[in-house]
């Protein structure tokens, strides 16, 4: 019996630091870093949707990152991780002859 693990980084839009937010397909230092402006004014992301309001996040590159990112409540503590730079949160699901089970 093989089993291969599958590893995704689930990141926190309310939490994540300017190079967390670079490890995304498709956002670089720049567009890293009006995402975290846009957090900061807005007093953090309700909703992973409010991203499309980012200047430089289209339809098609928000499609892509979608389900590599999630928002929790702004002070809100996820699993015992809170503070301004949390680490990812990672999922990890097995694989055993192409199935995945949790």
């Amino acid at each position: 019996m093989r089993v291969t693990a599958i590893v995704l980084l689930i990141i926190n839009l309310n939490t994540a630091s300017v190079q967390q937010l670079q490890s995304l397909p498709g956002i670089g230092p720049a567009l890293a870093r009006r995402i975290v402006d846009f957090r900061e004014k807005n007093h953090g992301f309700k909703r992973v949707e409010e991203l499309l309001a980012v200047p430089g996040i289209s339809e098609k590159r928000w499609r892509a990152i979608r389900d590599k990112v999630e928002v929790t409540p702004v002070g809100g503590n996820q699993a015992g991780v809170s503070g301004p730079h949390s680490p990812p949160r990672l999922l990890c699901e097995l694989c055993e002859e192409g199935n995945i089970t949790e």
